[in-house]
């Protein structure tokens, strides 16, 4: 009985660390593919706004909004609620059965980053630009691009989930109801025990942190 349980052991560790070598290089990759992609669309919009200089002006009040407005826990939930539509998006595409669909909304939301960090660059110069783009997106930046790469790699796998579902009912395949439930239910109480935290912390340094640390640098 003991060695029938080290096996077991064993073979769940080896499970686990395949796991853990996949999932964490494609959270690797998707870090790479977000910072490529927002550098990409930040040099972009930069020439964008060059050519044509009224499309900062939008922006550039919503920056001042956001480095002059007074934190209140107001704002604190409404970040945190904005986080959580953004992010709840990308999972509601995912059960859409078509392939990437998902991806739609953080692509959207990188962008939107992406136009802010090449309009503020424009408009302070490249140095006091790129300064004030770190210190207003990095602080919160990292923690809330943690929670999209973790809620895209839930999407891709409800997503499977659908599309196989779909091929299913296409070639009129029994449908086990009960293991579709179960792994929806599983990848909600991921998302609440882990994308949901996340995105919480980063909403506070968002609103009570990124404030100050912008004051003191720039």
């Amino acid at each position: 009985m003991s060695i029938e349980n080290n096996k077991f052991l064993k073979k769940q560790f080896n499970k686990w660390e395949v796991v853990k070598y996949k999932y964490t290089k494609t959270m690797l990759l998707l870090w790479l593919s977000i910072l490529i992609y927002v550098i990409l669309f930040s040099v972009y919009t930069y020439y964008k706004v060059r050519s044509n200089p009224s499309e900062i002006n939008v922006i550039k009040e919503y920056l001042n909004l956001k480095i002059g407005m007074s934190v209140t826990r107001i704002d604190f939930l409404n970040i945190i609620i904005m986080n959580i539509i953004s992010t709840s998006s990308i999972v509601l595409f995912s059960i859409i059965p078509i392939p990437y669909l998902y991806a739609l909304p953080a692509i959207a939301t990188f962008s939107s980053v992406g136009q802010i960090v090449g309009c503020v660059t424009y408009e302070k110069g490249i140095y006091v630009g790129l300064k004030l783009a770190i210190t207003g997106i990095l602080p919160h930046g990292v923690l809330e691009t943690a929670a999209y790469i973790m809620v895209l790699i839930l999407a891709k796998n409800i997503n499977d989930m659908s599309i196989g579902t779909l091929n299913h009912i296409w070639k009129r395949h029994h449908l086990k109801y009960k293991v579709i439930g179960s792994a929806l239910y599983y990848s909600l109480e991921l998302f609440f025990m882990y994308v949901l935290p996340v995105l919480v912390v980063a909403a506070f340094i968002e609103s009570f942190i990124t404030p100050i640390i912008m004051k003191i640098f720039m």
